[in-house]
């Protein structure tokens, strides 16, 4: 018989309740699989991520990605605010993005700032939308220093050839000045010797 601290006088409902209570002991409880990113149930990973204060998540990634970011989370954290985080991000985004840091610009910045550049090859792609530049704003914003300032720049480099073709033709051309002669024999003419003409304009023949 199971031992109960129950005074023999105990309600139905005070005895299942000590029944039920009983048992929680032998839920499993597997609170460091909680805290392992390899481990933890997926569906949990969102709370771990939060727990670990993972700066960037997207519901949209795979379970492998999730774990990845939650697994690196510590170190993340760790190199945050250093332009290694910043290149990074930038190197999730687009290879060719490239970090500018103030001191190294030409002319330099002010200091505390940097730039971040872009190359637009021909057609555009993803990288020339506005959501791509809200994105990657978005990404650095949370990794770089307060102090310092972004500047996001996305460039276009064009290149253009003239090119001059000629040709050549060999030509003769002469003028020749020559007068209107009408045989007036055949046509009827006026006392003036003009010749008559029919309604029509032609001239009347005799």
């Amino acid at each position: 018989m199971t031992e109960t601290l129950l005074p023999p006088n105990a309600r139905p409902l005070e005895r299942g309740l000590e029944a039920a209570a009983a048992r929680v002991s032998g839920v499993p409880i597997p609170l460091p699989d909680l805290w392992n990113p390899a481990m933890c149930a997926a569906d949990l990973l969102p709370w771990l991520a939060w727990g670990l204060s993972i700066d960037t998540w997207d519901s949209a990634w795979s379970e492998a990605r999730k774990r990845e970011e939650t697994a690196r989370a510590i170190e993340i954290q760790r190199r945050k605010g250093t332009p290694a985080t910043i290149d990074a991000v930038l190197g999730r985004f687009d290879p060719l993005l490239e970090l500018v840091e103030w001191f190294e610009a030409e002319p330099r910045l002010d200091p505390h700032r940097f730039q971040v550049t872009l190359p637009l090859l021909a057609g555009g792609g993803d990288r020339s939308t506005a959501a791509f530049a809200e994105r990657l704003v978005r990404e650095i914003s949370r990794v770089k220093p307060l102090r310092s300032h972004l500047e996001f720049i996305q460039s276009i480099t064009a290149a253009a050839g003239l090119s001059v073709v000629g040709a050549g033709r060999t030509a003769g051309f002469a003028r020749l000045d020559l007068a209107a002669v009408v045989e007036e024999g055949s046509f009827l003419t006026t006392e003036d010797g003009e010749p008559l003409q029919a309604e029509s304009g032609d001239l009347l023949e005799l």
